[in-house]
């Protein structure tokens, strides 16, 4: 597993990229610490995620960038570094709950 961060413009209406993200295998656990961005845990290449995004997405922009422990930082809970430290740790753990689609804000 690893971790990814998606950037996703503001033409995508959020409640939809959440729900995708909900509702595809490609995605294992997420959490959106900032708008129009998610931090995930995916089994995919990058390729191979953006390739799935993209087919929800269709032609609005968004990027996905593999998260390391070594290309990133930043200042955030030590939750959330959960995710890019031990995606799998962070998936096995359910570090957050996520609600349903409709419901779901930035944490």
């Amino acid at each position: 597993m690893k971790a990814y961060l998606l950037s996703f413009s503001a033409l995508i209406n959020a409640s939809h990229v959440y729900s995708v993200l909900n509702n595809s295998n490609a995605v294992d656990t997420w959490v959106s610490p900032f708008p129009f961005s998610a931090i995930l845990v995916s089994r995919l290449t990058t390729s191979e995620l953006a390739a799935v995004l993209h087919s929800h997405f269709g032609e609005a922009l968004f990027m996905i960038v593999e998260a390391t422990s070594w290309n990133s930082s930043g200042w955030l809970p030590p939750e959330f570094w959960e995710y890019v430290n031990n995606p799998q740790g962070a998936w096995s753990k359910n570090v957050f709950k996520l609600p349903a689609p409709d419901s779901h804000d930035s944490l």
